[in-house]
């Protein structure tokens, strides 16, 4: 999923998974038992803070998540990318994502099945670095002339003080699979039901731990997203209901290399 300098895309087994778009949603099929991770590419020149949610939950501190200037999330440096595997325990480990039932979920346990209303989405919100004077990038976001070094490794965002933050595992732009998410747009006019029809019977898990260590720093973040991102997640079943699965769309698509070698024309 793309918007503005940055990616986010739902990887399991190390692949992202295909996306669907319905009325200007994004949704992805998960599969009962099977780990997952959240994957975020920064393609701009400023470093950049993502506020990370799954079910409306913090991955960082398992609270509401929220907008806040207190809020916590996971710095990356321009130009590279990071993946969150779970939800954090320590500094050094978190409980791995998978999906599960709703009822087997880490929010529906944690706060009951009566306040289990927002399981089934996994949020993004992108905050660029606050630019401070002798260190400005024009409205184009290109990078300027002696730019300052930034730390190999991508940071949490803590609420140790207003501007505080914590690292996991980076992904560095030459190791990083390089292969695009498959985005499937569904017409409207080919969709078969209304939301009404539709419930969310999966949720996120807590799962295995996994060694994930932290260290924190100082960053001081703009006062407005730069971009929200948001992924709906569901059973097969599901998402049939909705038409995704009844009527995938057939085409032919062009040949890069059909042929040896050139021909005359006719």
């Amino acid at each position: 999923m793309y918007k503005q300098n940055y990616e986010v895309d739902i990887m399991v087994y190390g692949k992202p998974v295909r996306e669907y778009v319905d009325k200007k949603k994004t949704y992805i099929e998960g599969k009962q038992g099977t780990d997952f991770a959240i994957r975020i590419k920064n393609n701009g020149s400023k470093r950049i803070l993502a506020i990370t949610s799954v079910d409306g939950l913090s991955v960082i501190d398992g609270k509401e998540s929220n907008l806040n200037m207190d809020s916590q999330g996971y710095i990356i440096s321009p130009y590279d990318s990071m993946i969150i595997s779970g939800w954090r325990i320590s500094d050094e480990k978190v409980k791995q994502f998978f999906f599960t039932n709703k009822e087997n979920s880490y929010a529906t346990r944690k706060n009951g099945v009566d306040n289990s209303e927002n399981v089934g989405v996994i949020g993004v919100a992108i905050f660029r670095e606050h630019s401070t004077k002798g260190n400005c990038i024009n409205t184009f976001d290109t990078v300027p002339l002696n730019s300052p070094t930034y730390p190999a490794n991508p940071w949490i965002y803590t609420n140790l003080n207003p501007h505080s933050i914590v690292a996991d595992m980076i992904v560095n732009n030459s190791t990083t699979d390089n292969s695009t998410t498959n985005n499937l747009t569904i017409n409207n006019s080919t969709t078969n039901n209304t939301s009404k029809d539709m419930t969310f019977e999966l949720g996120t898990g807590w799962g295995d731990e996994k060694n994930s260590e932290v260290q924190i720093v100082d960053i001081e973040k703009e006062d407005y997203p730069d971009a929200i991102f948001e992924i709906f997640y569901n059973s097969r079943t599901q998402l049939e209901k909705m038409g995704i699965y009844s009527k995938k769309p057939s085409y032919i698509t062009p040949k890069a290399f059909p042929n040896n070698y050139c021909k005359p024309p006719k």
